[in-house]
């Protein structure tokens, strides 16, 4: 789940703080100029889309379900 890209990355580090208070496990990863914040990836898709809301209800964010790429190792 992508939950949001910003162009600070300091602001993508509050946002990371402020999900890892409410229980979940974010992780960063730089895309551009942008730093996006992702929590997953997760198996079963409706997990996934309750933690979507749940998110979505306690914050002005709107988090949206991406499909994961692993990193080439």
């Amino acid at each position: 789940m992508r939950v949001a890209s910003f162009g600070q990355r300091d602001n993508a580090l509050k946002l990371k703080s402020r999900l890892q208070d409410m229980g979940y496990r974010p992780q960063l990863a730089k895309k551009g100029n942008l730093t996006r914040v992702f929590i997953g990836p997760y198996i079963d898709r409706a997990i996934a889309q309750r933690n979507l809301d749940r998110i979505a209800k306690q914050s002005d964010l709107s988090p949206e379900l991406v499909r994961f790429i692993p990193p080439n190792e």
